[in-house]
């Protein structure tokens, strides 16, 4: 087997054998080590393993993996992406992930709203069955199971309160 990666004169900074490209390859982060699988035929360095990696060194490296893996799948050339069109990535993830958060918390945010107006009545004397059913079915299908459970529990309290009464 060909240990040489390049056939470039030594000391420019290349990789030479392939033995030190996998132990340079094992030291990088996973995004970075990603990117040189996706592009094998890239003309890189050490040089452009550090220039990568400090450009990005203050992003999450599962955001980083994210945002390279999109970039691999849209990169139409051998050559590395760019620092510029991995950072494009980097944000529209970052986005993308602030929209998620926010639609949860408005989410979490209306469960607790429907939570209260729910207690509020039923500690007033007034007790909606079907109210309660569909706000633990409606936890429920929104992945807040324990809400869900939690309603239910209210509801039997509720209901066993007033069949004592």
């Amino acid at each position: 087997m060909d240990k040489t990666l390049t056939t470039a004169r030594p000391g420019n900074g290349r990789i030479a054998a392939q033995d030190e490209t996998d132990t340079l390859i094992a030291t990088l982060p996973k995004w970075l080590a990603y990117l040189v699988g996706a592009f094998p035929g890239a003309q890189v360095n050490k040089m452009t393993f550090l220039a990568y990696e400090t450009a990005f060194t203050e992003v999450d490296p599962a955001l980083m993996l994210t945002a390279v893996q999109a970039v691999a799948k849209q990169h139409r050339f051998a050559t590395f992406p760019t620092i510029a069109e991995i950072n494009a990535a980097v944000e529209a993830e970052s986005e993308r992930l602030f929209l998620a958060e926010r639609q949860a918390l408005n989410l979490y945010h209306a469960i607790a709203t429907a939570r209260q107006k729910l207690l509020d009545a039923a500690y007033a004397g007034s007790v909606d069955r079907a109210a309660w059913q569909a706000f633990a079915a409606d936890c429920q299908t929104q992945g807040y199971g324990v809400n869900a459970d939690w309603a239910r529990r209210k509801l039997a309290q509720f209901e066993a309160a007033s069949n004592d009464a």
